[in-house]
């Protein structure tokens, strides 16, 4: 399967110590923009340790420098993901302010994942990695039950009278719904004519959860 990324004991992630230096930072960093180009037009399979040198414009060495093989770099890129997404959790403060109406703030919610997400390169092939990956799940589930964290607040928020329990399966519910449905969104970004699918795809999910979290939210 296109993306997918085997591990074993012979190739682990090991990440070397990220750079402090401005130059050192700037090369790092360029060396990560030019492996996210290459997963966007070649997927993962495409993505080697010299063809992130060429692209980037330095030398092999300086790969090896900061990323021992290709996995480490696709981890550090899943990393930078995670990053920017952890951005976007103060969304759910909108979401159990009950002086306002909570489906428009899911609705503006919705669409700045999906913008977001446009916005990155190589997302597809990086998410795709991170499913088939136990190494990068990890990040992956991380980040959701970060989600899932601050969306229970909110429902609480909203005076939900449920047990924690139930708050984390309705949580975890809800995330894990959206993220499977902004994947394929982004997926049909990818594919001729897909703005189209991916923007109905969108309205469509913005129903789903609106119908599913409506009746948690008082």
């Amino acid at each position: 399967m296109k993306g997918k990324i085997q591990t074993n004991e012979s190739f682990p992630i090991s990440i070397r110590v990220k750079p402090t230096q401005i130059r050192a930072v700037e090369t790092r960093e360029r060396i990560l923009d030019a492996a996210a180009l290459i997963l966007e037009e070649s997927g993962a399979d495409g993505l080697t340790t010299k063809k992130t040198a060429e692209r980037a414009g330095v030398r092999i060495r300086s790969v090896y420098r900061y990323f021992p093989n290709k996995l480490s770099i696709i981890y550090s890129l899943a990393q930078r993901v995670a990053e920017k997404e952890a951005l976007f959790l103060t969304l759910y403060e909108g979401l159990g302010n009950q002086k306002v109406d909570w489906r428009p703030s899911l609705s503006t919610m919705v669409d700045l994942f999906f913008m977001a997400g446009k916005e990155i390169p190589g997302l597809r092939a990086i998410r795709a990695a991170m499913q088939a990956s136990p190494e990068l799940r990890s990040i992956d589930v991380q980040m959701n039950e970060r989600h899932a964290a601050e969306l229970s607040k909110a429902l609480k928020a909203r005076g939900a009278d449920l047990s924690g329990e139930q708050l984390d399966a309705i949580s975890r519910t809800f995330i894990e719904t959206a993220t499977c449905l902004l994947d394929g969104a982004w997926f049909e970004l990818s594919q001729p004519g897909g703005d189209q699918k991916a923007k109905l795809m969108v309205t469509e999910m913005k129903r789903i959860l609106e119908a599913y979290v409506s009746s948690y939210f008082q």
